[in-house]
């Protein structure tokens, strides 16, 4: 199983997970023309594709209609996410239990944001790929559901000095910082310090970073800081990479061995 992620940031986000007989997007936030330049690339076409969405937020959904349009798409939403009254199109309903897509288990999870919204654990026989983004704190119940993976892509949003002394009214500033907000880069640093060093955790793709309140190098260098403070090396105890905000990240697959 591997995972690129095609478009990360407030902008939009997509990203792609598959395995050799089974491929899915998570979100559909990117425009349809640049996911399917990016699935070529991959060596995969844009038919027979599962769509997973996060929340209904349009950096998430906003170019549903268009893959359902262009693609063959079947698209998968929480019963809460209130998706059929954002987008006209036609999907299937999850609660938190699981459910399979092709050879991948997809296990469904909440996370804290001020919408309904859900992470993702995406399992078969090579190991586990998990996605978050867009959430504002990180509970036991989402630690328990990620620690396992061999791969995640996590949400690093914003550096909270940049915030607080940004241009942005008083509401914004308190909403991105609040717990169903956005994470920022040190409290996203110490919930992977715990995945590398109690977990399974060997690769770590940073998303969602902000275009005004974040640097790739600052979101870097804080996990990297964080995380050698921990007593962990980079390419020997986990890897590391930010995904780019309007291009594809590296493809990485499950099977990322420490030295």
């Amino acid at each position: 199983m591997r995972i690129c992620s095609i478009s990360s940031s407030s902008g939009g986000n997509c990203i792609y997970v598959a395995s050799d007989s089974t491929r899915i997007l998570i979100d559909a936030g990117a425009p349809f023309v640049r996911v399917a330049k990016s699935l070529k690339v991959l060596g995969a076409g844009a038919g027979d594709l599962n769509v997973l969405v996060t929340h209904t937020h349009r950096d998430h959904i906003a170019h549903l209609a268009t893959y359902v349009k262009q693609a063959e798409v079947n698209v998968f939403a929480s019963g809460n996410a209130g998706l059929g009254a954002k987008q006209a199109v036609k999907h299937t309903e999850f609660d938190r239990e699981g459910f399979a897509i092709g050879d991948i288990w997809v296990s469904p999870f909440s996370v804290s944001h001020d919408v309904p919204c859900t992470g993702y654990t995406l399992r078969n026989k090579s190991g586990a790929i998990s996605v978050l983004t867009d959430l504002g704190t990180v509970d036991e119940q989402v630690i328990r559901n990620i620690i396992d993976s061999d791969i995640v892509l996590i949400e690093s949003n914003h550096d909270e000095h940049l915030v607080t002394e940004s241009a942005y009214p008083h509401f914004l500033k308190r909403r991105i910082l609040s717990t169903s907000g956005h994470l920022s880069n040190s409290a996203c640093a110490k919930v992977c310090s715990r995945l590398v060093t109690q977990g399974k955790v060997r690769q770590i793709i940073l998303g969602h970073l902000s275009l005004e309140n974040n640097y790739p190098e600052l979101a870097f260098n804080t996990m990297q800081n964080t995380l050698m403070q921990a007593g962990c090396t980079e390419g020997k105890d986990y890897a590391l990479e930010v995904a780019p905000a309007e291009r594809m990240s590296g493809l990485y697959s499950v099977g990322f061995k420490a030295d």
